[in-house]
């Protein structure tokens, strides 16, 4: 599949394409028509998209691509009754109030602007732009949008502000690809939930850059290529896939080999033991097990299960003997919640157990700050790489993970 670059900042340019693609096009518009009348908007819905990638600029297709994706509702989960249900069936119900507050104590720390600040910028990688994707992340999740939800302003606003400062390349302006794939990841994630032709330009603008600037050897390092290596690390890696992969479900266009390669890439410099290193040939006991939850996030978004590959067995072995390690490292819940709960079973259950009674002690009951997740000595706030939002953002997202990112067969009453 070839990116679409920079044709999609020329939404209302003249097609020029060849008979053979005319004809391609409108057998996808066609298909992707009769599929909407009987409502599978899953196939209309790639149908469109399909018919996107031969005339990028085609104003028609765009529009059904648009409603088509808004009635797929791959996020159905996150709107009630099926959120509050999803969550009871999950486990997940003792964390709901505890979301609730947070995400009032997070809607008061917003900018008139938009953003969120980081009050910690102890070098380049800390801006804005990161904070600000975090935050939009945890309202998306909970079933906000810029149309819908009791928070749809704070979203509305955050958005429009990341889009504006979007350059003309894709990249947000971000001090590192930490931050331009969270940007990358909201905004996504910001068009699947409503749809707007704002968050599609931007969006797939975003998944350009993504895609443009991976290492050559594989992963994503902290500036585009070739700043440090030509392999990158699993660290900033772990935020530059995931946009991609929600971007996948939401049928925008890339390279999807990109999501096989890079889990090649962990595979090929993850060693026996199953440590996935920080950069290849480099373990950090400061990183650990955090690298071992991401690359097992990977494997499990390519559709690798325990059974079907070792190293993702192990890995899931490494990270469920940690769980206690959570209590002081906010990187490793974060990344290891999303983990568990994709593997579920007792997995799931004995590290949503930890996790909501160490999140919950760790929220503020009174006071001004009431609703605020806060640990003055974890392994990342007390350096100052994580500020106090993104600390937030990442709490409320962990509690809010048993309806964020639903499997179709994991949704009560689903398939």
């Amino acid at each position: 599949m070839r990116p679409l670059s920079a044709a999609f900042t020329l939404l209302m340019a003249l097609a020029t394409a060849a008979p053979a693609q005319d004809d391609d096009y409108q057998a996808r518009l066609d298909r992707g028509r009769n599929a909407a009348e009987r409502k599978e908007w899953d196939v209309a819905a790639q149908q469109f998209g399909l018919a996107l990638r031969v005339r990028p600029d085609s104003v028609e297709a765009g529009d059904l691509f648009r409603q088509a994706i808004r009635e797929v509702e791959i996020y159905n989960t996150r709107f009630e009754p099926l959120r509050t249900r999803t969550a009871e069936h999950h486990g997940g119900q003792g964390g709901l109030e505890g979301v609730a507050l947070g995400l009032a104590w997070l809607a008061a720390k917003q900018q008139p602007e938009g953003y969120w600040v980081n009050e910690f910028r102890h070098d380049y990688r800390c801006d804005d732009v990161g904070t600000t994707a975090f935050a939009l992340l945890a309202f998306l999740a909970d079933g906000n949008s810029d149309a819908t939800g009791p928070y749809r302003e704070q979203v509305a606003r955050g958005v429009a502000w990341l889009i504006a400062r979007q350059q003309a390349g894709g990249s947000f302006g971000g001090g590192s690809n930490y931050s331009e794939g969270l940007a990358a990841l909201a905004i996504v994630e910001a068009f699947a939930m409503g749809g707007s032709e704002q968050s599609f330009l931007s969006a797939q603008k975003s998944l350009n850059h993504i895609v443009a600037s991976r290492c050559p050897e594989g992963g994503w390092d902290y500036q585009e290529p070739p700043a440090i290596s030509g392999h990158g690390d699993v660290s900033v890696s772990g935020m530059m896939f995931q946009p991609l992969k929600q971007a996948q479900l939401a049928y925008l266009d890339f390279s999807y080999d990109t999501l096989d390669e890079i889990v090649s890439w962990v595979d090929r410099i993850t060693p026996e033991s199953g440590i996935v290193p920080y950069r290849p040939g480099q373990n950090s006991s400061f990183h650990d097990p955090s690298m071992v939850a991401i690359g097992s996030l990977f494997r499990l978004y390519a559709g690798h299960t325990p059974e079907s590959h070792a190293s993702l067995a192990r890995g899931i072995g490494i990270v469920s003997a940690a769980r206690e390690d959570m209590r002081g490292n906010i990187y490793f819940l974060y990344y290891g919640t999303m983990v568990s709960f994709l593997v579920g079973g007792e997995t799931w259950t004995a590290w949503n157990e930890v996790l909501v009674e160490n999140l919950l002690a760790k929220q503020v009951a009174e006071g001004p700050d009431k609703g605020r997740f806060w640990d003055e000595a974890d392994r990342w706030t007390s350096p100052r790489y994580v500020d106090p939002v993104t600390y937030q953002s990442m709490a409320i997202l962990s509690l809010e993970c048993c309806y964020r990112y639903v499997p179709r067969k994991r949704v009560p009453g689903g398939d």
